[in-house]
């Protein structure tokens, strides 16, 4: 058993994000991302008993963590989360976030839940209409403190700490698939598939039973 789990929701998401998942405990940290500074989560200090649990921004969040502190900790499992990016991705990737973050802050909500939704990440999905202005604006703030952008995919580091490390993907989900085979796979790093879309949060069961294998709930 973790001596603390550390767990991260998504972009747009909520620490209730969780609730239908794991047992709350005196062991569990369940971050609120809007509410803690991003800086001092990402400065957070593991010890070797800990878990960092992330779902897709919040993965990439939980998988820094993870890296800045020399994997001293039990396990990471990363839901849905980018395992960082090469150097010639970088810049494409920058232009990509400041379009989104002029979207954030220039757009009505209506009109980018529509532009959102289109993504093809998440068109099989839909925002369930929880999204309001004023999150919108704190989204674009959370996405400029911490950008995807800015982390490099470090495959030695995360090959040599491979026992540690869980990904999980939605059989739907095409592009994150596509990723785990070409990036993750070949580092012998566990992924499990569950069935759902992006947003694997919502295959509840599945999480769970990962979780109680792997000593989390």
């Amino acid at each position: 058993m973790a001596r603390v789990r550390h767990f991260y929701h998504g972009l747009f998401g909520s620490p209730d994000d969780w609730l239908p998942i794991i047992k709350e405990g005196q062991n569990s940290m369940v971050h609120d991302l809007y509410s803690e500074e991003i800086d001092t989560m990402r400065e957070l200090k593991t010890q070797k008993d800990d878990a960092l649990i992330g779902y897709s921004y919040g993965g990439r969040l939980a998988l820094e963590i993870a890296i800045n502190n020399d994997f001293n900790l039990s396990q990471v499992i990363l839901i849905s989360s980018h395992p960082g990016l090469e150097a010639d991705e970088r810049v494409e990737k920058r232009m990509w976030e400041d379009s989104i973050i002029e979207k954030m802050n220039t757009l009505p909500v209506s009109d980018f839940i529509s532009f959102w939704d289109q993504l093809d990440l998440f068109n099989s999905s839909k925002i369930d209409g929880w999204l309001t202005q004023e999150k919108l604006l704190r989204s674009a703030k959370l996405l400029e403190s911490f950008r995807p952008s800015q982390s490099n995919f470090q495959g030695p580091l995360l090959s040599i700490n491979r026992h540690k490390i869980t990904w999980v993907v939605g059989n739907k989900d095409l592009k994150y698939k596509k990723i785990m085979k070409d990036k993750i796979v070949p580092l012998e790093i566990e992924v499990v598939t569950v069935q759902s879309d992006h947003r694997a949060l919502k295959a509840v069961s599945e999480i769970r039973e990962l979780f109680h294998r792997k000593g989390i709930n």
